[in-house]
């Protein structure tokens, strides 16, 4: 939430693809999450003008973020919107599960109190 703003239930999915070799790296999942979030906000100015201040003050001004950059934006907003769920599904299926769970970690730690992490394996 950026101040004054009330509580927006956020939620945002991605789902991991073995088959398909864009959809299982870990940085195209949080750039989904990130672009569904801004969209779901997208006539929030308050959230769309500070995030832009971050970009400009640490992007390389490219027109496809960096994983850099997408991690960086993913992390701002999680922190300034308590009401943000994250669904993600097949993980195993990630092309590098364990780096995408240490970068979850990363991005989500300082924004939730708890984190509650629940993962399901299938033979």
């Amino acid at each position: 939430m950026v101040h004054g703003s009330p509580v927006r239930r956020n939620v945002c999915f991605y789902h991991f693809d073995a088959k398909q070799t864009l959809k299982n790296d870990p940085y195209q999942a949080f750039r989904s999450i990130l672009v569904q979030f801004l969209h779901q906000n997208r006539h929030n100015e308050q959230l769309i003008d500070a995030l832009s201040l971050l970009m400009d003050s640490t992007g390389i001004g490219q027109e496809t973020a960096s994983d850099y950059d997408a991690k960086q934006a993913l992390q701002f907003v999680a922190e300034h919107s308590p009401g943000m769920f994250v669904v993600v599904d097949g993980v195993d299926e990630c092309a590098e599960p364990h780096e995408f769970l240490v970068q979850v970690h990363g991005i989500f730690k300082d924004s939730l109190k708890d984190i509650n992490t629940a993962l399901a394996e299938w033979n």
